[in-house]
């Protein structure tokens, strides 16, 4: 589809990529991340997963990411030679399937675009009060919220930067800056086991992150408690949630 979207056919009926700006995008589902006393491993879709000790097993843990694209709204930044563009600042595209990601309403025709290079940002889900221009480049402060169910991935593309007269759909690849966890009851624990609490301490809550960057200036220790007196009772495989 990537190779299609070089000629000038209609996509579901709406836009031809020689005239509007939109994109198709693909979702990297490779998370590194570090755990423990620096046990760490590659988290992704696929059953692979934390080993932490005291666990026979080897599927107790694993990172709960982001993995069907379609119908999600995803905000876009871009600048012509450095310069926002007003048109698309925080706009709202959503992926009509799992790679075509398409403007809500209003498109950004090609031919509106000045200078001679535009750089795009994007990333989801798309927040109304959304990142701020610093420097040329949308950045964002993000508390993650203490009660887990309010708990969401975040993703964002790399910075992609095209001629103002590429006059096709614009590949982004999106990668995971923020990713929850989710844990199962190893099977050295055996049958009919209550969990009566379950907490990470001594994470960063809070931080800034610049699209197509890094995060940075992360503060705020916080205690996230997934169980607190919990009475139900786990097996062996089965996901620790206690209603999260």
């Amino acid at each position: 589809i990537m190779a299609g979207c070089t000629d000038d056919r209609e996509v579901f009926g709406e836009y031809r990529p020689s005239e509007v700006i939109a994109f198709t995008a693909s979702l990297n589902t490779g998370v590194q991340a570090t755990v423990g006393r620096g046990v760490s491993s590659n988290l992704g879709i696929e059953e692979e997963e934390w080993s932490l000790d005291g666990m026979e097993s080897s599927e107790e843990s694993r990172g709960a990411v982001v993995s069907v694209l379609s119908g999600l709204q995803v905000g876009v930044f871009g600048y012509a030679d450095g310069t926002p563009v007003s048109a698309l600042q925080n706009k709202a595209f959503t992926f009509k399937d799992k790679e075509n990601l398409l403007p809500d309403n209003d498109p950004t025709p090609w031919n509106s675009i000045s200078g001679n290079k535009l750089k795009v940002f994007a990333y989801a889900p798309r927040l109304e009060a959304g990142p701020t221009n610093e420097n040329g480049t949308p950045t964002f402060t993000y508390t993650v919220p203490t009660d887990v169910a309010n708990q969401k991935d975040i993703i964002a593309s790399d910075a992609k930067e095209v001629a103002t007269d590429y006059n096709q759909y614009i590949p982004l690849t999106f990668n995971h800056v923020l990713t929850g966890i989710r844990f199962k009851l190893g099977k050295g624990f055996g049958e009919n086991r209550k969990i009566t609490s379950l907490k990470v301490e001594n994470v960063y809550g809070k931080g800034i992150y610049a699209l197509g960057g890094a995060w940075s200036n992360q503060s705020e220790q916080t205690v996230f408690t997934l169980i607190s007196n919990g009475t139900s009772q786990y097996n062996a495989g089965d996901m620790l949630t206690d209603g999260n």
